[in-house]
C-alpha cells in the first residue's frame, strides 16, 4: 500500500464510521416507526372496538335492570345491537389477522394470533347474554330467579372475556411502546458511541500511519548495520506495504541467498531423510535430479493383520498404535544406513544403495533391518496394554518383509506440482509382491535370489520356492531369511535341511519322498507353516497333476 493509499484509508475509516451511524440510525428509526404504526393501526382500533362491545353490553344490561323506563327493549333494538357487536368483533378479527400477516417478527405474529380466541370468546359470550335476555322477556321484572341467575352469570362471563382481551391488548401496546423507546435509546447510544470511536480511530490511525513510515526505516538501518558486522541468522520484518517495502524486499533477497541451502536442508529434514535433503539441495537444477538407473535393494514391511486390528480400535488409539509401530520399524532402517522412502498406511518402504551405502553391503543391511524390525515387535507387544488401555483381548501383532535387489530408477519423480525423491521400477514391484507372498507361505522375511546372493554369507536361510508373480513373466527364486549366522537354533537348521530335501524331491516329482522330507521338517520345527503349505500342495497335485513339461515354477495369481 502506497503512502497516499494509507492516508486515503484514514479518511475512508472516518467516512465508514459516519455511514454506519447513518445506516444504523435509519434502521432504528424504521423499527420505531413500525412500532408506532402497529399501535396506531391495530392496537388503538382494537381497543375502540372492545369499548364499543362493552358499551353495547352495558346498554343491554341497563335496559334489562331499569324498570323506570316502563318498557322493555324491543326485539328490533336487541337485534340491531347484536348485529353491531357481531360486525365489531369481525372487524377486530380482521384487524388481528392483518396485523399477524404484516408483523415483522415471529413474536409479534404469535401475539396477534393469541387475540383470535379472545375475540371469539367475547363474541360468543355476548351472544349468550343476548339470548338469555331475550328469553327473560327483556325486563328483570318478568323473569324468574333462575333466569336472573343465568343472566348474571352471562354478564360476569362477558365482563371476564372483555377484561382478558383488554388486558392482552394493553400488554401488547405496552410492549410496542417499550420497544419503540428501546429503539430510540439504542440509536442514541450507538450514534454517540460510534462517533467517539470514530474520533479515537482517526487519532490512532494517524499515529500508526506516522509510525509505519518511521519504524520500517529504523529497522532497515539496524539490519544493515548488523549485516556489515557479519550477522546473517536473523529475520528482517517489514510490515509496511509502501515504497519502503521495495527496499526491504531487496535486503531480504540478499539474506535469503546467503542462507538458502541451510534453510532447505532444515525444512526437508523434518519430512524426508536428511541425506536425501542434502542430495536434493546439491543437485537442484542438475540433470542428476531427474533420475538415474542404479542397482539398489528395496524393502517393504507390513503389519500382519492390520485391517482386522484397525476395525476394532478407536481412531485415536489406532493412530497411537500405528505411530509407535512405525517408530519401531523406522529406527532399524536408519541404523543400517537405509533410507525410508515413504509410509503407506502401516507399510514402510525403504531402500539401500549408493550414495547412501556401498553396493556390496546393501543386501545384508536390508536383511539385518528386517530381522531387527521383527525382533522389535516384542517391545511393541509389551507396550500394547498401555497403548490400547487393555489387559485382555490384545491383538496379535506381527510383521512381514519383502526384499528385492535389482535395477531401479532413483531421483526426483513426480509432477510440476509435487515431487518426491524415490525409487521406481520392476525391483520395487517385486519387493512388494514378496512381502505379500509371506502370507501364502507362512514366512516372515522373503527375499529374491539377487538379495540372497548378496546376504548369504551373513545370514542363514532357505530357498522357499520358484514362483511367477503377477506382472512378471520370468520366474523368481525366493528365499526366507531365518536369522544371522551363528545365532540360529539347531532345530531351525535341521528343519531347513529337511525342507531343502523335500523341495528337491518335490521338483523332481518324487512326491512320496517330498512328503516324508516335509514331515521331518515339521518334526524338527512343528510350527513351520511353509512345510505345511507344501504338504497341502502335494495333496493338490495328487488330485490335479501338473503337465509333463512343468518346469517346477508355481504360478501365483494374487498380488
Amino acid at each position: 500500500m502506497k503512502v497516499g493509499s494509507k492516508i486515503f484509508g484514514v479518511a475512508a475509516v472516518l467516512v465508514a464510521g459516519t455511514t454506519a451511524v447513518a445506516l444504523y440510525s435509519l434502521d432504528r428509526i424504521a423499527q420505531l416507526n413500525r412500532e408506532v404504526v402497529t399501535i396506531a393501526s391495530y392496537h388503538a382500533p382494537l381497543s375502540r372496538i372492545l369499548s364499543e362491545v362493552e358499551i353495547h353490553a352495558r346498554n343491554r344490561e341497563l335496559a334489562f335492570y331499569a324498570p323506570a323506563r316502563g318498557a322493555a327493549a324491543s326485539p328490533e333494538d336487541a337485534g340491531a345491537a347484536g348485529k353491531a357487536v357481531a360486525a365489531a368483533m369481525q372487524r377486530a378479527l380482521d384487524l388481528a389477522r392483518d396485523g399477524q400477516q404484516r408483523a415483522q417478527s415471529e413474536d409479534d405474529r404469535l401475539k396477534f394470533a393469541g387475540l383470535y380466541p379472545l375475540f371469539e370468546t367475547v363474541a360468543a359470550e355476548y351472544r349468550e347474554l343476548d339470548a338469555q335476555l331475550l328469553a327473560a322477556g327483556g325486563r328483570a321484572g318478568g323473569a324468574d330467579p333462575v333466569a336472573l341467575a343465568l343472566i348474571g352469570k352471562e354478564i360476569a362471563d362477558l365482563n371476564r372475556a372483555l377484561g382478558e382481551a383488554n388486558s392482552r391488548l394493553h400488554r401488547m401496546t405496552e410492549a410496542s411502546a417499550l420497544a419503540a423507546a428501546g429503539h430510540e435509546n439504542a440509536a442514541r447510544r450507538f450514534n454517540l458511541g460510534l462517533t467517539l470511536l470514530s474520533g479515537v480511530a482517526a487519532v490512532l490511525l494517524a499515529f500508526l500511519l506516522s509510525r509505519s513510515l518511521v519504524g520500517p526505516l529504523q529497522r532497515l538501518v539496524r539490519a544493515t548495520v548488523d549485516v556489515r558486522r557479519g550477522a546473517r541468522d536473523f529475520e528482517l520484518v517489514i510490515r509496511s506495504r509502501d515504497e519502503i517495502q521495495v527496499l526491504a524486499q531487496a535486503f531480504r533477497d540478499m539474506l535469503l541467498d546467503l542462507r538458502a541451502k541451510e534453510r532447505i536442508r532444515e525444512k526437508l529434514g523434518k519430512y524426508i531423510d536428511p541425506r536425501i535433503a542434502d542430495r536434493i539441495v546439491e543437485h537442484t537444477g542438475n540433470a542428476g535430479s531427474t533420475g538415474e538407473r542404479q542397482m539398489m535393494t528395496v524393502m517393504f514391511t507390513d503389519m500382519q493383520g492390520f485391517t482386522s486390528i484397525s476395525e476394532s480400535l478407536l481412531p485415536t488409539t489406532l493412530v497411537k498404535l500405528l505411530n509407535r509401530y512405525l517408530e519401531l520399524m523406522s529406527a532399524p532402517v536408519s541404523a543400517n544406513s537405509g533410507v525410508i522412502d515413504k509410509y503407506i498406511g502401516d507399510a514402510v518402504m525403504a531402500f539401500w544403495g549408493p550414495p547412501f551405502c556401498d553396493s556390496q553391503s546393501q543386501a545384508s543391511r536390508a536383511c539385518a533391518t528386517a530381522l531387527t524390525q521383527i525382533e522389535a515387535l516384542a517391545q511393541l507387544r509389551a507396550e500394547l496394554p498401555e497403548i490400547l488401555g487393555l489387559r485382555r483381548g490384545l491383538p496379535e501383532i506381527g510383521a512381514r518383509a519383502g526384499i528385492a535387489t535389482g535395477d531401479v530408477i532413483v531421483g526426483n519423480i513426480g509432477s510440476s506440482v509435487a515431487q518426491g525423491y524415490t525409487v521406481v521400477g520392476d525391483t520395487v514391484n517385486l519387493a512388494s509382491r514378496l512381502e505379500s507372498l509371506n502370507k501364502a507361505y507362512g514366512t516372515r522375511v522373503l527375499v529374491c535370489e539377487t538379495t540372497w546372493a548378496g546376504a548369504q554369507t551373513d545370514f542363514e536361510g532357505r530357498e522357499v520356492d520358484q514362483i511367477r508373480v503377477v506382472g512378471k513373466d520370468n520366474p523368481v527364486r525366493c528365499y526366507e531369511i531365518l536369522g544371522r549366522r551363528g545365532e540360529v537354533a539347531d532345530g531351525l537348521l535341521r528343519m531347513r535341511d529337511c525342507f531343502e530335501q523335500g523341495l528337491a524331491a518335490y521338483r523332481a516329482r518324487r512326491h512320496a519322498d517330498a512328503r516324508a522330507a516335509f514331515a521331518r521338517a515339521l518334526d524338527a520345527l512343528p510350527g513351520d507353516a511353509c512345510s505345511r503349505v507344501f504338504i497341502n500342495r502335494l495333496d493338490h497335485l495328487e488330485r490335479e497333476p501338473m503337465p509333463a513339461d512343468w518346469d517346477g515354477v508355481w504360478q501365483h495369481t494374487g498380488k
